[in-house]
């Protein structure tokens, strides 16, 4: 692997009649940007999320989102040590969504 590009896949089990679910993501990035796609499929259906984004300083990024259910808009992410908050508003959707993420 590289330093800007990492892999995934991943296989999990939900509560639903097809209860399997497999999954895979690519991560690329350098410097300041980064981009990231998930993908799942299985069980209830279909899946993803896809992130682009920059990092205006090392604890403040902007940039797009695209995920299944909320739609596509602008994104916006806050770090203050192992906690992100973050959020957008899809446009196409007319909905938001904002996240509080611990990481360890």
């Amino acid at each position: 692997m590289t330093l800007w590009l990492e892999l995934s896949a991943n296989a999990g089990i939900e509560n639903y009649n097809k209860p399997f679910r497999g999954g895979a993501s690519i991560w690329i990035g350098q410097d300041k940007w980064s981009i990231i796609s998930i993908q799942e499929d299985g069980g209830s259906g279909h899946w993803q999320k896809n992130v682009g984004k920059y990092y205006i300083k090392p604890t403040f990024a902007i940039g797009g989102l695209q995920q299944t259910y909320i739609g596509a808009g602008p994104y916006i992410e806050k770090k203050i040590g192992r906690i992100s908050l973050w959020g957008t508003y899809a446009l196409t959707k007319h909905a938001g969504l904002v996240t509080l993420q611990f990481r360890f």
